[in-house]
């Protein structure tokens, strides 16, 4: 009896209304919504039965959700592909997914644009200065921590220099 006098709710439908307001407020992976339902006390035979809907329903997708989740993180947050990965393995998402997943962003939006952006961005109107100089190397760091490799960072600092020494030169 619940408190109201009336019979129980069925737990089919008490899963069900909980993943749908879970994924109305964002989407989720599989694994990331499994987890959050076991965690409310919902056993595996009812979730079974509420994510078999939800996929039938095109609601729960991986790769639709990875691919979305990725293009986030690439375009939106200008984060690294280390970093992508790191944030949708958290996810639950399997690796061959993942990597399905950027490689399809960086057609479209390759991770040395990215970089650029961020480093035109951190930069602003300044000059580059040189490797050695604190702010220089707090900047390599920060673009560490986003996900881009310390080789990728230092290939497109050196090519942006070379570009703004040619852009000095001529005038522009």
């Amino acid at each position: 009896m619940t408190p109201a006098g009336g019979p129980e709710e069925d737990p089919r439908e008490k899963a069900r209304q909980k993943a749908w307001r879970l994924l109305q407020i964002r989407p989720h992976s599989e694994r990331e919504l499994w987890r959050k339902l076991r965690e409310r006390g919902f056993h595996s035979d009812v979730l079974e039965d509420v994510f078999a809907e939800l996929k039938r329903c095109r609601y729960l997708d991986d790769p639709a959700y990875a691919l979305q989740k990725a293009r986030h993180l690439a375009m939106d947050r200008l984060l690294g592909d280390r970093r992508i990965v790191c944030t949708l393995r958290e996810k639950g998402l399997d690796a061959g997914l993942i990597a399905k997943a950027i490689a399809e962003i960086r057609e479209t939006f390759p991770e040395t644009e990215a970089l650029r952006r961020l480093i035109r961005r951190k930069i602003q109107n300044g000059t580059f200065a040189d490797p050695d100089d604190r702010m220089m190397q707090k900047m390599i760091r920060s673009l560490w921590g986003r996900g881009f490799s310390t080789g990728l960072i230092f290939e497109i600092l050196k090519r942006m220099k070379e570009e703004e020494d040619l852009n000095d030169q001529s005038g522009v």
